[in-house]
């Protein structure tokens, strides 16, 4: 995916840059020492890292199999990723963040107010259909099979239909939409950019409510804990 193709040019930027600080011309000097010193200059966060190594990894193993380098030195290096504990959302943590959504909506300038007044439905498809944020916004009517919301499992391939309570249909069909099959993003521009907009949005619901955001302000995989129980 574009997504992944960019998280790969990252990874060859940040080796691209170390290189050049080290004086390093060749891939076959990112030996075992090396690799650890350019993992040590990681900002990422445990999990964050976790993904790239998996990454860096995979482009060693590449690298080995065309012989370009002796050994894929990158399986050798370990991160320890904490475990994010599950924060499921009672109740009345979703009923009042629903209603900070409501009162962000009305309270929007003109210029933001009918993106406000997506939050809501946005979080309703977070909540009962298990999905991401990056991979909410992307919902488009297509998805929407019947009573259910047609996803796409990410290891597999498969689509699964995902039963959605009446009323999250309901709010869907009063959502203003971003394109006539779109209901929370265009589809030009950045995924990302998009995510991002949305993510300050639920911040400040989340704040609005004095619900409590998670670890690293994972509010969205509060989200998904709700839909796991």
């Amino acid at each position: 995916s574009k997504e992944t193709i960019r998280k790969y040019k990252r990874l060859e930027n940040q080796m691209k840059a170390f290189a050049i600080k080290r004086g390093i011309t060749h891939l076959n000097q990112f030996d075992l020492d090396t690799l650890t010193q350019f993992r040590a200059t990681w900002a990422d966060k445990p999990r964050s890292a976790g993904k790239k190594l998996e990454r860096m990894r995979a482009f060693f193993s590449f690298a080995l199999d065309r012989e370009w380098v002796k050994a894929n030195y990158a399986k050798k290096i370990k991160i320890k990723v904490k475990d994010t504990p599950a924060i499921p959302l009672n109740a009345k943590e979703l009923q009042d963040i629903y209603a900070a959504c409501d009162g962000l909506a009305m309270e929007a300038p003109k210029q933001s107010k009918l993106k406000a007044y997506r939050l809501k439905p946005l979080l309703l498809v977070m909540r009962y259909a298990g999905l991401r944020m990056s991979d909410a916004v992307q919902l488009s009517k297509d998805k929407i099979s019947g009573n259910a919301i047609k996803i796409r499992q990410a290891k597999t391939g498969v689509i699964v239909r995902v039963p959605v309570p009446p009323f999250v249909l309901m709010e869907l069909a009063k959502t203003p939409m971003m394109t006539p099959t779109r209901y929370f993003w265009t589809g030009n521009g950045k995924r990302q950019t998009a995510t991002g907009d949305y993510q300050e949005m639920v911040k400040e619901a989340f704040d609005r409510a004095g619900v409590v955001k998670g670890e690293s302000n994972l509010m969205g995989h509060r989200f998904q804990d709700t839909f796991a129980i």
